[in-house]
This record gives C-alpha cells, sequence and structure tokens, in this order.
C-alpha cells in the first residue's frame, strides 16, 4: 500500500485501487483518504478536506467520488459508496455511507438554495440523499430528521 501525507493529511491507496486528487485541493491536517481493494476515490477541483480532522474510505466496489467545491470537515468520515456533489458539505462527527449530496454552487454562493447539499450535526447518515439546496441538520440517526431547503 502507498501512502502520501501533506501536512498530517494521509493519502492511502493499494495497488488495485485509484486515488485522484484534483487541483487546488486543500488536505488539512487530520484528513486521511484510503482506498483499498480496486475501490476509487476521486475528489475535484478545490475541495477541502480535514479541517477539525476528516476520513475517506472505500474498499471494492464502494467507491467515492467527490466533486469541484466540497468541504468535509470537523470529523466526518465519509464510507462508499458515495456521491458528494459540486459544492456539497458534511459538516461534524458524522458517520456517513451510502450517500448522494447533490451538486451545487459553492457553500460562499449567496443564494442557499443554489448550493449543493448540506450534511450537518453529528452522528450516522446512512442512505441518506439530499437534493441542490437541501440542508440535514441532525443528531443521532439522520434518517429520521426532516431536510430544509436554503
Amino acid at each position: 500500500m502507498a501512502a502520501a501525507g501533506t501536512r498530517g493529511a494521509v493519502v492511502e491507496c493499494d495497488g488495485d485501487s485509484r486515488c485522484g486528487i484534483g487541483v487546488g485541493t486543500t488536505l488539512y491536517g487530520g484528513a486521511r483518504i484510503r482506498a483499498t481493494g480496486g475501490a476509487v476515490v476521486t475528489t475535484g477541483r478545490d475541495t477541502e478536506i480535514g479541517d477539525g480532522g476528516a476520513r475517506i474510505t472505500a474498499a471494492g466496489d464502494g467507491g467515492v467520488r467527490i466533486g469541484d467545491g466540497v468541504r468535509i470537515s470537523g470529523g466526518a468520515e465519509v464510507i462508499g459508496p458515495g456521491l458528494l456533489g459540486a459544492g456539497s458539505q458534511v459538516l461534524g462527527p458524522i458517520s456517513a455511507r451510502f450517500i448522494d449530496l447533490a451538486a451545487g454552487r459553492p457553500y460562499t454562493h449567496p443564494a442557499p438554495d443554489h448550493r449543493g447539499a448540506v450534511l450537518k450535526g453529528f452522528g450516522r447518515a446512512h442512505g441518506i440523499r439530499l437534493g441542490t439546496g437541501e440542508v440535514l441538520n441532525a443528531t443521532g440517526d439522520f434518517a429520521s430528521g426532516p431536510a430544509a431547503t436554503g
């Protein structure tokens, strides 16, 4: 398994897997990306991973695709399979698996309804699908929390 670190960040990708980090992506100290067993983990451009720690893990056919301008921070864990569309966010100590977060504008865009989908809070977010502009702020089991727009 090959490993590369950047300022306390670690990217591990075994010989059967593929890891691709987009141009302009920031891996903060505490970020860890791991792909094993033929999995694929890719990030788009200008993505921020690990401010406050974050882990992205994929194994076998459970890949993780991360779009442009995504933020994953605050102790978040994304376990494949997962799709995080451009501008989406996972914020806080959330264990996210089988998630599909719709693409949208980046978090800096002035109109929240046009931003990528957001998971924030803490707890377990498994099987969650959110549309553009939707925000799910929950504690415990995210499946029981209502999604809000804007």
